[in-house]
């Protein structure tokens, strides 16, 4: 930007020692913006990424043990005590709603 401007116009006027100051430290930010910063940036969208993959583990997990519990219920519903179970599930149910109208 601005400093390349001075250096070039104003170059011939400035002691060497100022000159190669100043492409040292513009040599120094390209290195800083092009090494260290692209570099974390990898880094954190690497750590996105694993966090996103992680929290997907862990969702097809809970689906995969809901599918389990639902087709256990569906096994145990077939047979005759499956059948008295869910009867006496259902009456504690509406018991509890009965109770819970009358307060």
């Amino acid at each position: 930007g601005p400093c390349l401007f001075f250096i070039t116009t104003l170059g011939t006027y400035l002691r060497p020692s100022v000159v190669t100051a100043v492409n040292m430290a513009t040599l120094v930010g390209i290195f800083e913006l092009f090494v260290v910063f692209e570099t974390m940036k990898c880094v954190v969208n690497a750590c996105i990424a694993l966090a996103a993959e992680k929290s997907m583990e862990k969702q097809m997990e809970v689906q995969r043990r809901q599918e389990r519990m639902a087709s256990k219920g569906q096994a145990l519903l077939k047979t005759k005590f499956g059948d008295k179970l869910l009867k006496s599930a259902a009456a504690i149910v509406r018991g509890a709603d009965s109770r819970s109208r009358r307060k």
